[in-house]
């Protein structure tokens, strides 16, 4: 390794392995010196130069290479300071992060979950104020809102609205002499033969306890309307069996067909 021209060998040569170099000048220097001293002649002009450039030239070349070699070192030991100091914050980042994913991530899935349980236990109550518990479908409320809806739409579009109303008779009668169970069962029959023979888009929905209401959005006419209401009631009205008990009904219907008036 070389230091401002001069080798680490050289160096060793003139300040630490004999002999020592800078020794060597530095007593020249002090022996012409003493000469002049104790001849009481000035010393002469030449050897003082002579003297002074053989002891300076090494030992300042030395001095220099020193320092420069010493703030090197010092500079390496400073950028590995700085590159530990840097990893050591990097890994207590990462440490810091690791902890924090442990500790927070159960937390935050808590939140999530309980968010969830929220937004679950919303839709719930939204669904069951619209909705008949028993049969599934929408109930008098939900109704009046998309009639309301398919109203305007007709309004703005040009088209009729069709509405026709479904009566069980003697249903009261049957689910008081068959029972409650067997009523209930026969309520949810007929909301699914109501499902199955309405066409696509109509809106089905219990409004009583033995009344439906269908909602044509998109109506021809009456004769559309009475056709659809007749194949219900048909199917309605067809004897049929329920854990073993008989059952027969009559259905009646009422149609309408609605616009909405600027």
């Amino acid at each position: 390794m070389r230091l401002n021209g001069v080798s680490s060998k050289e160096l060793g040569a003139i300040y630490f392995y004999e002999p020592h170099l800078v020794n060597q000048r530095a007593e020249a220097l002090i022996f012409a010196a003493d000469r002049a001293l104790l001849s009481g002649a000035p010393l002469p002009a030449e050897i003082l130069a002579e003297a002074t450039l053989l002891a300076k030239g090494p030992l300042l070349t030395g001095l220099d290479a020193v320092v420069k070699r010493q703030e090197l070192e010092a500079r390496q030991g400073l950028e590995f300071i700085q590159n530990v100091d840097l990893w050591l914050l990097i890994a207590t980042i990462i440490i810091l992060l690791g902890e924090g994913f442990l500790i927070f991530r159960p937390l935050s899935n808590q939140v999530m979950r309980s968010a969830n349980e929220v937004l679950k236990s919303n839709e719930d109550l939204q669904h069951s104020l619209r909705h008949d518990q028993l049969t599934g479908l929408p109930n008098r409320r939900y109704m009046r809102e998309f009639l309301d809806m398919s109203l305007s739409q007709a309004n703005r579009y040009g088209h009729r609205v069709g509405l026709f109303q479904i009566d069980l008779v003697g249903f009261r009668n049957l689910n008081e002499t068959r029972g409650h169970a067997i009523g209930d069962l026969v309520l949810q029959r007929v909301a699914g033969l109501i499902r199955c023979e309405s066409r696509k888009g109509d809106f089905i929905a219990r409004i009583e306890a033995d009344e439906f209401a269908v909602i044509c959005s998109f109506a021809k006419d009456l004769d559309d309307l009475n056709a659809l209401s007749k194949r219900i009631c048909q199917l309605i009205t067809e004897p049929f069996e329920i854990e073993d008990v008989a059952c027969e009904l009559k259905c009646t219907a009422a149609i309408v067909l609605l616009t909405r008036v600027r």
